[in-house]
């Protein structure tokens, strides 16, 4: 029988102990200082790294299983036979306490899906007793489902560590639960008891509550989360921002050690662990840092040489916290700066005297030297902060007169900075009608617009603010409102014809009267509805 093999980790913030995976042959027993934590994860989709982790209510431990691989070749079959799934079973020996499911993943190539919100299930882990938690499906819309499938699961485990004992779990997922969509603002609100004492059949006192994952439990304490975003892609790094110290003691665990420990010997794939602790409302003094973390050693190496730096960031602040509040350590690193503070997990607030600042990068110093100019018309800027010639009506819209500092330029775009992003303005497709320069004193100009649009007539100004014409506007308003047509379809603005295209290939014209007045707009219906204020 072939079976799926199963990577799964956890991990103890003690620097000497750790717990992981249990060998086929593991033996375990009533007076084992370990609990042990089993179940199945299967999957509907095709070659992938799918995940669930879960922390301690201490927050000193966790706990990861996953199944797959997320690249080729892949080493071991998709297909379980024993499950009829594609997946596998898990059976994984942790530090007792009680832990809270965080989040689920999927990895793909580089590219890497993840629950948009805490799981907040939590289950109990009990020295020398077996907890079982159940099946973890994930479909290929991307839902992920918890069930109860200790029928089909439970005999697949006996057999697979038949050393470890696994005849009755102490907790189990009760029976006939299931729950859809988790990690999503989809699971309901209510608190309905997921995990069972088995031995007696009396309900064990932990829930289902889509918040409390990390709310803290005593109204001396509030919790911090840290937090984490990804690259452009995993060569760039994962930023992370966390609590480094407390009281000036270095924190055992953060989400940067404990992603790095469950990433060894994953190459390049960074595989991120959300980790929340609580800490004292008394007068605390706090270290806050961002940096940026990689998979493989090499890459911090490169990283470093290429960027001039590690760009680290670090405070040092004495806080009140409130009771029974989230935090989260928030952050940004770019080329421009890199930054770290503590916000108010809910509202984002953040929290006075916790913004911390790197010195300015050369990227930043060279931008700053450059005059501030203001953007000519609405503009339109992809998940790339890409500005193209073409300026694509159905990106998100830069509304005219926002400001904008030129500082470099190359063959076919130039670098700005724009609401203190590095944004890239690029000559698509007039290359052969204009030079970059050309576009970029269209789209960069001295005088700020928004005092010109102003003495619009309102109507006017209301169609522009959502970057859609109006007939009888004037070129100029059009202009505003819409951007410059493609030189290489309208090689002047004189001409009574504008062509515009869409990002998915629908034209549209704007026709102008003798007294070079909008006439009329040639689109298909979907398209007018996207450019033209209809009556």
């Amino acid at each position: 029988m072939k079976f799926f093999s199963v990577l799964l980790l956890a991990a103890s913030t003690s620097l000497c102990a750790s717990a992981a995976s249990v060998s086929s042959d593991f033996r375990f027993g009533p007076t084992s200082d370990l609990a042990l934590i089993v179940g199945s994860i299967t999957y509907d989709s095709g070659l992938g790294l799918y995940s669930v982790d879960a922390t301690g209510r201490d927050g000193n431990s966790v706990f990861m299983a996953s199944v797959g691989t997320p690249m080729w070749p892949a080493f071991s079959p998709m297909f379980d036979d024993a499950l009829q799934k594609r997946g596998g079973t898990f059976a994984v020996a942790v530090t007792p306490g009680q832990y809270t499911l965080q989040r689920w993943r999927i990895q793909q190539g580089p590219g890497i899906q993840a629950a948009p919100q805490p799981i907040g299930i939590s289950f109990q882990a009990s020295a020398g007793q077996i907890t079982y938690l159940g099946n973890f499906h994930f479909d290929a819309e991307g839902n992920v489902t918890l069930e109860d499938r200790a029928d089909r699961d439970l005999p697949v485990l006996r057999d697979r560590f038949k050393s470890a004992g696994i005849a009755q779990p102490a907790y189990a997922l009760r029976a006939g639960a299931r729950v859809e969509h988790l990690g999503t603002a989809a699971i309901p609100q209510a608190n309905p008891t997921l995990f069972v004492a088995a031995a007696t059949g009396a309900a064990t006192a932990v829930s289902q509550a889509t918040s409390a994952s990390a709310a803290p439990d005593s109204p001396t304490m509030a919790s911090v989360q840290d937090s984490w975003s990804a690259g452009e892609s995993r060569f760039n790094g994962t930023r992370f921002f966390v609590v480094a110290e407390i009281d000036g003691k270095p924190t055992q665990r953060n989400a940067q050690s404990a992603s790095a420990m469950a990433s060894r010997g994953m190459g390049p794939n960074m595989r991120v662990i959300d980790v929340e602790r609580p800490i004292p409302t008394r007068a605390t003094k706090l270290k806050l840092r961002g940096a940026i973390g990689h998979a493989a050693p090499i890459q911090t190496i490169f990283a470093a040489i290429a960027s001039g730096g590690d760009r680290e960031v670090v405070g040092e602040v004495v806080v009140e916290l409130k009771p029974n509040v989230r935090y989260r350590v928030n952050g940004v690193i770019d080329e421009l700066r890199s930054e770290v503070w503590l916000e108010e997990f809910e509202s984002g607030q953040v929290v006075a005297g916790t913004r911390f600042a790197a010195a300015p990068t050369p990227e930043a110093l060279k931008a700053a030297a450059t005059p501030i100019m203001f953007t000519c018309c609405n503009l339109h800027l992809d998940r790339d902060r890409w500005i193209s010639d073409a300026n694509w009506i159905e990106e998100p819209l830069l509304p005219a007169g926002t400001p904008v500092r030129i500082y470099e330029y190359k063959s076919d775009r130039a670098k700005a900075v724009i609401d203190g992003k590095v944004t890239w303005l690029g000559l698509d497709y007039g290359r052969k009608q204009q030079t970059l320069m050309q576009l970029v004193s269209k789209l960069a100009v001295k005088d700020d617009p928004a005092l010109r649009i102003q003495a619009y007539p309102a109507e006017i100004q209301a169609a522009i603010r959502v970057g859609k014409v109006l007939p009888g506007m004037t070129k100029e308003q059009a202009i505003v409102a819409l951007g410059y047509p493609r030189a290489d379809l309208t090689p002047s603005t004189s001409a009574p014809r504008w062509s515009y295209i869409t990002e998915s290939d629908r034209p549209f014209v704007l026709v102008w009267s003798e007294e070079e007045r909008l006439q009329s707009v040639e689109a298909p219906a979907e398209v007018r509805s996207l450019v033209l204020v209809e009556p």
